[in-house]
This record gives C-alpha cells, structure tokens and sequence, in this order.
C-alpha cells in the first residue's frame, strides 16, 4: 500500500488523453489474438443447413418434433444449435435450420437426409443455407450468355492419315503413371505421344480409334487428334477405375 506521500498525482489532462485513447482503440487491437481465431462468415455459413417438408404442427407438439429432427440430423454430425420457426398463429412453418461444427457434417447430412421420408407425406429437401442464397441472388431479368468464340475442334482421325497406315497402342508404365502412346512401325514402335500422371488407372481407345479415355477418380477424360488435346470429360465421381469393363459401359 502506498504512502500518501507515494500517492502520484494523475493530472487531469492525462486521465482524459487515457479516456480517449482507449474510447479509439477497436476490437482488433484489444482483442486481437481472440479474434484471430475467430471463423469467417464464409466458413460458418457452410456449416448451416435448410430442411423443407418438416410437419407443420402447433407449439404443443413442437417439443416433440424437435426431438424427432434431432435424432434422425444428430447420425450425421454434433448439432451446436437449431431453429424452427413458428408464425403468427404458433405453428411451424414446414422448415427448420441446422448449425453443425463444420461444413464437412453439413454435407454429411445433406447427402444423407435429402429424400429422407419421414412419413408418407414428409419427405425432407436439405440444402445449405449459402447454396440457398445463391439462388436467392440470382436476377429476376433473364441475361442471354456471351457466346464463346469458335475452337475448330482437332482431326479426331488424323491417325488414319498416316502414310504409313501404322496402328496404334498405348501402354501405361512407372510409379508416375507414365502413358505412352506408340505406332506399330515396321521394326520398331515410334512413339507418338508420352506423357506423366496422365491417367490414374489405364487407359482404353474407343472402338474406332477416334478416342483415348484416361480413367481418374473423378471420371473420364477423352483425347484426341495429333496431340491428343482433351476433347470432353465425364464426370463420375468414385468412379471404380479399376474395372475396365464397367468404364466401356459407361462410355
């Protein structure tokens, strides 16, 4: 404890700069290492999602239904909040909102409660809530796309202009994937086109040679032409690349 002797005399002038130094200072210099790790709208925001049809009932079975909704949403992450709304007359309004901790247990829920049917005459529609204001941002005035320049697409049969009148194979090789396109020249295979990483799997040509389809998780690539530039792609995710057979089928 200080003598008065050892009190200091705070002068006025200085009380009042202290008063409006920390009447300027913001949240981010007070605060600053809380609101680092603060998460950004755009990351919480994915963490919500929408369900549509839930039954549409009065505040005295709403309870009930919370815990109904709970159960079936709650398989596919923790819930940190929810919300259903209720109208003028206490009933709800056939809807109801989601807070997960992550996106990854929204998409979870998602992709297994959309469809979900409740009952006969439920079935849940689940949506994330920034795909919703997606739709809601979108123009009522109708703007016709920019047409795209014209690409001339390459010679799809150029193999057949070989004066030679070479086949062609491709073989797949290497930790790396490596492809290699060859033709079947008289001693020796010429090689025509290599490549790494360029398929994940193998590869396959179409039945008249038109294409080469390179296999990858996420689907199907097609090339062609001289430099077999990317003609189209097929998206299939988890496709199974392992099974040549089911990959024709597709294409």
């Amino acid at each position: 404890m200080l003598d008065d002797e050892e009190v200091p005399n705070y002068h006025e002038d200085d009380v009042q700069e202290a008063r409006k130094l920390v009447e300027e200072m913001d949240d981010s210099a007070l605060i600053s290492d809380v609101l680092d790790k603060r998460p950004s709208s755009s990351e919480t925001i994915e963490n919500v999602i929408i369900v549509d049809n839930i039954p549409v009932t009065d505040s005295s079975k709403l309870v009930k239904l919370t815990n109904v909704l709970l159960k079936i949403f709650s398989k596919c992450g923790k819930v940190e909040t929810h919300h259903i709304p209720l109208d003028d007359n206490q009933k709800t309004k056939g809807f109801m909102f989601i807070v997960y901790r992550n996106g990854q247990e929204a998409t979870n829920a998602i992709s297994s409660c959309n469809g979900y049917k409740l009952d006969k005459n439920h079935c849940f529609a689940v949506n994330r809530l920034s795909d919703f204001e997606h739709c809601m941002s979108i123009p009522d005035k109708w703007e016709d796309p920019k047409p795209e320049p014209y690409k001339p697409q390459a010679n799809l049969k150029s193999w057949l202009c070989d004066p030679e009148c070479f086949d062609q194979f491709a073989i797949v090789h290497g930790k790396n994937r490596n492809t290699a396109v060859h033709s079947c020249g008289p001693n020796q295979s010429i090689s025509v086109q290599q490549r790494e990483f360029w398929t994940e799997s193998h590869v396959k040509f179409s039945p008249k040679g038109s294409y080469l389809a390179t296999c990858h998780k996420q689907g199907i690539a097609l090339w062609g032409g001289p430099e077999f530039s990317k003609v189209g792609r097929f998206n299939h995710p988890m496709l199974p690349i392992s099974n040549s057979h089911l990959v024709k089928d597709i294409l």
